[in-house]
């Protein structure tokens, strides 16, 4: 058994402790702003070059208290953000780095009854697709370089965390497939959204939990769906309970130390690690959560007083939920539905029937077909409210028309439609290369 296929294994038999924050440790080192951060005080990811004693020594202390495993220090380690320090040719190097770094850490601490595991840590970067900041290719091609790096250092599983666009999920994930082909493995696959208390208790770009659910359920190789970072555990106990009730796999939570607050200038996080430890312990208790750990501000405190909550009970109790999941029984309640960024339509409907509106279709309006031959983005997007409107549930975006570039017809209509429609889109197109482009734009 590979030791990425003994983590999913560790998984299926008990609750799975990872580390808490990096950032927060690394606040307490005395490191020197041009020695050691070279100038480069907001990129961590530079002491993998300069200072990976420290890093191994932050590692090593979640694993002495108990922890079952690390992330690597790469949260901000693909080409996208290491453009901005000048780094991004040395993207695959610093990934590379990183992943043996945990691994020496892990080598130290793993025996055969109690292994230890490197996580992957793929985080959102500073643009975002679905704000139009930058494009899927550029997007996939510097995920890519991070996670080739990732698997050639060593990493056990894939970490797509703190997610703000569900597009770039899908792009992260697209990328982890071609690199695993390319290195001819097979990893485990996380990804974890980080829920905005400022944006109404759903993702940056609004996603709530039902969308999230709904538009990454259908990827089977994504094994395990979280939550992390923004909020503490209370603020999260909506998210995960619709999580536990519907995702079809496992679960993993990683909340903040708290709401944090400023205290003379400064991010404090006010939670202490027993209020830390007795809010994790009942997202074990009352739900399926398989995977937990911290996120922003907390600290080895933190997860030993979890680990210490957790004593005796992280093997599944007989008939509880979490063995039940292990038997195939009790599984949670997997709805049939489609999704946009920001909404969800149920496929069987109560009172209806669901209706997907065809006059956005060159083949099933004149109008549509003449405003398209006219260049009338604005009133495309017009029509697609009128069925809105009128009470369709979906819309069937078809641009093929003799003679007229399909790809970028399509780039300019959904491209349009993803920022001022809500309803879900059926894309629709006798060219594959012309629904490619509109997946690389649709998060939902």
């Amino acid at each position: 058994m590979s030791h990425a296929t003994k983590f999913m294994d560790v998984v299926r038999q008990r609750v799975v402790v990872l580390d808490g924050a990096m950032g927060s440790a690394l606040q307490l080192m005395p490191l020197d702003l041009e020695r050691d951060w070279a100038g480069q005080e907001n990129i961590s990811e530079i002491l993998n070059f300069t200072r990976p004693d420290v890093i191994q020594g932050i590692h090593e202390s979640f694993l002495a208290i108990g922890c079952d495993a690390v992330e690597t220090n790469t949260f901000g380690a693909n080409q996208i953000v290491l453009a901005e320090a000048g780094l991004a040719e040395r993207c695959y190097e610093n990934n590379v780095a990183a992943a043996q770094i945990a691994r020496r850490a892990c080598e130290k601490y793993s025996t055969p009854d109690h292994p230890r595991f490197v996580i992957g840590s793929i985080g959102p970067g500073t643009k975002l697709i679905s704000l139009g900041q930058t494009d899927w290719d550029t997007m996939e091609a510097s995920y890519h370089e991070q996670i080739r790096g990732l698997i050639a250092g060593g990493v056990d599983v894939l970490l797509i965390e703190t997610a703000q666009d569900l597009l770039q999920i899908k792009c992260a994930m697209a990328a982890a497939r071609r690199a695993m082909d390319e290195a001819g493995v097979k990893l485990p696959m996380m990804a974890q959204v980080s829920m905005d208390n400022n944006a109404g208790q759903s993702m940056l770009l609004g996603s709530t939990s039902e969308e999230v659910v709904a538009a990454l359920s259908p990827f089977e190789d994504l094994d395990v769906l979280g939550l992390n970072c923004a909020t503490g555990p209370t603020e999260l106990t909506e998210h995960v309970a619709y999580f536990a009730k519907h995702w079809p796999r496992y679960v993993s939570v990683l909340p903040n130390a708290g709401l944090p607050v400023m205290v003379d200038g400064q991010s404090h996080f006010p939670l202490t690690p027993a209020d830390f430890a007795k809010g994790m312990k009942r997202f074990i208790d009352d739900h399926r959560i398989r995977i937990v750990g911290g996120c922003c501000g907390t600290t080895t405190q933190h997860l030993a007083a979890l680990i210490a909550e957790l004593a005796g009970s992280r093997q599944p109790a007989a008939g509880s939920r979490e063995e039940k999941l292990q038997t195939g029984d009790g599984r949670p309640q997997t709805l049939a539905q489609v999704s946009s960024l920001t909404h969800v339509e149920d496929i069987r409907q109560d009172l209806s029937y669901l209706i997907v509106a065809e006059r956005t279709n060159t083949n099933g309006s004149r109008k549509f077909r003449e405003l398209l031959k006219a260049d009338d983005w604005d009133g495309l997007v017009s029509m697609a409210r009128d069925e809105v409107r009128d009470g369709a549930h979906m819309l069937d975006v078809c641009v093929d028309f003799v003679g007229r570039d399909g790809r970028r017809d399509m780039a300019e209509v959904v491209g349009r439609y993803v920022r001022q429609i809500t309803a879900p889109l059926m894309i629709d197109s006798t060219d594959p290369a012309v629904m490619e482009v509109a997946l690389k734009l649709a998060g939902g």
